[in-house]
């Protein structure tokens, strides 16, 4: 490779600076990612995305903000553990997720109107946090 670019996207005009954290790069182990370079002058480079869940991929919240239920869609290879704290930093919850849908209920949690931080962690150590507003 002979670049590698962060990109942040609503950020445009706002003067903030942009802090990644956490990254791990992957690199041959999807069959169908692979960027074709040319050398020659007179021929352009393609770029080919990989398509294949590697291990630890997605995790989706939906709704959110929300009054009550809230789904997280979880798309892994291995397994993965929630855990829901207050803004505060306290553990309000914490539990193993199914790979697709998982429902939940703020009300059935105890968890009042306010702001959470939602911290998914995979088998492979691989974290991503999300933050989670209750109406």
């Amino acid at each position: 490779m002979d670049r590698f670019v962060f990109i942040n996207d609503n950020d445009a005009g706002s003067g903030n600076n942009s802090t990644f954290s956490n990254i791990k790069i992957y690199e041959g182990s999807c069959s169908s990612s692979l960027v074709a370079l040319n050398r020659s002058k007179s021929q352009k480079r393609v770029d080919v995305l990989g398509t294949e869940v590697e291990g630890f991929n997605t995790v989706k919240m939906t709704p959110n903000p929300t009054n009550d239920e809230f789904f997280l869609n979880v798309q892994a290879k291995e397994k993965v553990q929630v855990s829901i704290y207050s803004i505060l930093g306290q553990k309000k919850y914490e539990t193993q997720l199914n790979l697709g849908v998982n429902k939940f209920s703020a009300n059935r949690l105890s968890l009042h109107s306010g702001i959470y931080i939602v911290k998914i962690l995979s088998e492979g150590e691989n974290i991503i946090t999300k933050k989670l507003i209750i109406k």
